[in-house]
């Protein structure tokens, strides 16, 4: 005779139930079939796979005019340019990121004074002109913008690399509240009125 307990299960049928219970969980559905679905990656994977922050290329301009055969003398006026590929450029250009045509332009210039204001209808002969010696002139070329320095003779050079062509751009010179504008293929020497000498 079989003792009953908790209401009417016979003691004999618990272990039936529970072998019965244990081969309904082993027939569930395959807990593994997530983990043939291709894998999404987790965010610290997806992070590593962004491209890295653009780097500050520092460049060499007077290693990359003597490479690019622009390193003539200050008085061999005149506008100049070349076109080159970044990546095999160096003088601190990457050999593997953001590799493109840029363009240096070299502009060499000469700026004399005359000692008459306004327009004149005779030439200006060399002896009434003298260079802008040792002057601080500020410079603009299309989205470019720098300071240029005037040696004894009044020349100068002017040296920038950008994304295209500068010789149909203005480049404009400026000197306290004066400036002069024109266009940078044009360049070579200029002459400005008396307001622009050398204070004596």
């Amino acid at each position: 005779m079989t003792t009953n307990i908790s209401r009417g299960f016979p003691v004999l049928f618990l272990p039936i139930f529970l072998a019965a219970s244990l081969a309904g969980c082993a027939s569930s559905p395959d807990v593994t079939k997530e983990s043939q679905e291709p894998r999404r990656p987790l965010p610290t994977e997806a992070q590593t796979t962004e491209a890295p922050p653009a780097e500050i290329e520092r460049i060499d301009v007077l290693g990359l005019q003597r490479s690019l055969g622009l390193d003539s003398s200050k008085t061999d006026l005149g506008y100049r340019e070349k076109s080159f590929d970044t990546c095999r450029a160096g003088y601190g250009f990457s050999a593997s990121r953001n590799c493109r045509r840029a363009y240096l332009a070299d502009v060499k210039i000469q700026i004399l004074c005359r000692d008459s204001d306004g327009t004149t209808s005779t030439a200006v002969a060399v002896a009434d002109m003298r260079p802008l010696s040792g002057r601080t002139l500020n410079w603009t070329l299309a989205s470019e913008r720098g300071t240029l320095i005037l040696d004894g003779e009044g020349f100068g050079q002017i040296a920038v690399v950008g994304p295209s062509s500068r010789r149909n751009q203005r480049l404009k010179l400026s000197v306290d509240n004066d400036f002069v504008t024109f266009p940078a293929g044009e360049a070579r020497r200029i002459v400005t009125p008396k307001n622009w000498c050398n204070e004596d």
